[in-house]
C-alpha cells in the first residue's frame, strides 16, 4: 500500500527525494505556478535565517506579490537575500518583499498563524537603502511615476525598482509611462539595466539632450541658403 501525504518533493541525481512543501501551498502569480514551500526551503538554508514563511499578499495597487517573513540571527539586506535566492530559484519565484520578524506567531496547534503575520507596511524595509530625495525635475517626475505604479511613498532616487516590489510586468508599464511622460523612446531593458531613479534620470536627460541637439541641427540646416 502507498499512503499519499499530499506533500511535494523532487528527485535528486543520487536518488534521494527533497521535501519542498505541501501541495496545497501551490499558488499562481502572473501565470507561473509557484510552490511556496520550495521558496521557504531555500530561505531556511541561508546561514543567517533560522525559519521562514512565504505568503501571497495584495499590495495597494491590487497586484499579488510574494512576501517572505524570516527570522534571522543577524540583520539582513534585501539585495543580498535576492542575490542568494537567484542562485537557486527562477526570478519569478523571488519574493518581492522580505519582512524580518522576531517571533513566528503560532496557533494553538503549534503551526504558524499566517493571519497574525504583519502586513508589509513599509515595502522597502529590507533594502537598507539610504533615502535620497529627488534633486532635479526629471527625478521628481520619475518618483511620481514609481509611487503610482508601486503604490508606495517615500521612494528615494537610489532605491532599486525590483527591491521595492517591481516585476517584469510593472517594468513594462514603467517604460511605457516614461516614454509618454518625456516623449522619448526608451528600451525595456533600461528598466533592468538602470533600475534606480538616479541612473534612469541621467539616461533620460542624456537622451533628451541628444534629441534636442538633433532637432536644432535640422533647423539650422534648413535655414542654410544654397
Amino acid at each position: 500500500r502507498m499512503y499519499k501525504t499530499g506533500d511535494l518533493g523532487r528527485w535528486q541525481s543520487d536518488g534521494s527525494i527533497v521535501f519542498v512543501g505541501r501541495k496545497d501551498d501551490q499558488v499562481k502569480i502572473r501565470g507561473y505556478r509557484i510552490e511556496l514551500g520550495e521558496i521557504e526551503s531555500v530561505l531556511e538554508r541561508h546561514e543567517k535565517i533560522s525559519s521562514a514563511i512565504v505568503l501571497v499578499k495584495t499590495d495597494a495597487s491590487g497586484d499579488k506579490n510574494l512576501v517572505a517573513y524570516v527570522r534571522s540571527t543577524e540583520e539582513l539586506k534585501g539585495s543580498a537575500i535576492r542575490s542568494y535566492l537567484l542562485e537557486y530559484l527562477p526570478a519569478y519565484m523571488i519574493p518581492a518583499y522580505i519582512v524580518p520578524i522576531e517571533v513566528m506567531p503560532l496557533t494553538a496547534n503549534g503551526k504558524v498563524d499566517k493571519k497574525a503575520l504583519p502586513d508589509p507596511e513599509d515595502f522597502g524595509i529590507s533594502t537598507e537603502t539610504i533615502y535620497v530625495a529627488p534633486r532635479n525635475e526629471t527625478e521628481e517626475r520619475l518618483v511620481l511615476i514609481w509611487q503610482e505604479l508601486l503604490g508606495q511613498e517615500n521612494i528615494g532616487v537610489k532605491d532599486n525598482f525590483f527591491d521595492r516590489g517591481g516585476h517584469s510586468l510593472k517594468a513594462t508599464q514603467l517604460i511605457s509611462r516614461i516614454s509618454k511622460e518625456f516623449n522619448i523612446q526608451i528600451a525595456l531593458k533600461s528598466a533592468f539595466l538602470e533600475p534606480t531613479i538616479e541612473v534612469l534620470a541621467e539616461k533620460i536627460n542624456n537622451d533628451l539632450w541628444l534629441k534636442n541637439s538633433l532637432i536644432e541641427d535640422e533647423e539650422n540646416y534648413s535655414e542654410i541658403k544654397i
